[in-house]
């Protein structure tokens, strides 16, 4: 993938775009011809190279905040794990390099994901989401899947292909 000089800017550019448009799906033609800049990727290998970037990854801020418009950039995020860290860890047949990469992870306001801590997502999505289960999940990019740790394979095949389709 080439991106060319300045290409945080164009990201930064496509975000603002995106989160101003009416539609869901981002339209791609309209993001190129705003930032005159030309990307040749094979759909599956770039987006699975992407969404494979662990938390750590210099990538990885920038390819969440493209995935979250909308967040008020007056306010500090952090990267969080949406099933704890720690938690999946301590399950035999998890691969970290999937419960640590974007697909597991979510822009959070500093102070919300300080009070969060390690809590399970299901407890976390209950306690969060009021009487708008379906809006809270679609906001936080979480699938309508059953969120315990033990479904973490269903959960983490769903999620990466809403972020695809994002």
């Amino acid at each position: 993938m080439y991106y060319g000089e300045g290409w945080y800017w164009r990201l930064f550019i496509w975000q603002k775009i995106r989160k101003n448009q009416k539609t869901k799906n981002l339209d791609i033609n309209l993001l190129l011809q705003a930032t005159e800049v030309i990307i040749i990727f094979d759909d599956n290998d770039f987006f699975n190279e992407k969404l494979s970037l662990r938390k750590d990854n210099a990538e990885t801020f920038t390819i969440l905040s493209l995935l979250y418009p909308n967040l008020n950039s007056q306010l500090s995020f952090d990267k969080d794990h949406l099933h704890p860290f720690d938690s999946c860890k301590k399950i035999e047949n998890l691969n970290v390099k999937e419960y640590d990469s974007i697909v597991n992870l979510q822009m959070l306001e500093k102070s919300l994901n300080r009070s969060k801590k390690n809590q399970p997502l299901e407890d976390w999505v209950k306690e969060k989401c009021g009487d708008n289960r379906e809006k809270f999940l679609e906001e936080h990019l979480i699938p309508d899947v059953d969120l315990s740790i033990d479904n973490f394979t269903e959960f983490y095949e769903k999620r990466k292909q809403l972020l695809i389709s994002k």
